[in-house]
């Protein structure tokens, strides 16, 4: 992975090029953005609660949560990370998306399922953070 702080430079000389990471600033807000093809993408960490029927649906179909990840891909949104963990949630997704929109578009398709809850976040790296606070 390459830190890229000054995006805009990188951008007219061409030089970024898949799953390159940059941090940079836009419109006077630091986001977290990966870069995919060419395209500056903000990072997501979508925590998800299966519902009964949800925890059903992957008992009798494991499969089914990567054909899940298939279906967001068609929304836009690229699964970078997917972990089960124990605690209160059960799935832990790291995910890159255009907007606020694509994330809250993708998460209303898949909670009116009933077979999964999602709490979804954009991310920022702590090193930003520390800028964010320094100035």
């Amino acid at each position: 992975m390459l830190i890229i702080n000054r995006i805009d430079q990188y951008l007219e000389n061409g030089i970024l090029a898949k799953n390159y990471i940059a941090s940079f600033k836009s419109l006077g807000s630091h986001l977290y953005k990966s870069v995919y093809n060419n395209k500056i993408m903000p990072v997501y960490v979508l925590l998800s609660t299966l519902t009964d029927e949800g925890a059903k649906t992957i008992k009798s179909k494991p499969e089914r949560i990567k054909e899940v990840n298939k279906e967001i891909e068609a929304f836009g949104v690229k699964v970078l990370h997917q972990y089960a963990v124990l605690g209160p949630y059960d799935f832990v997704n790291i995910v890159e998306a255009p907007n606020n929109e694509t994330i809250f578009k993708l998460s209303v398709e898949l909670s009116s399922r009933g077979t999964i809850k999602i709490m979804s976040m954009p991310a920022i790296p702590t090193d930003e953070l520390i800028s964010m606070i320094r100035k």
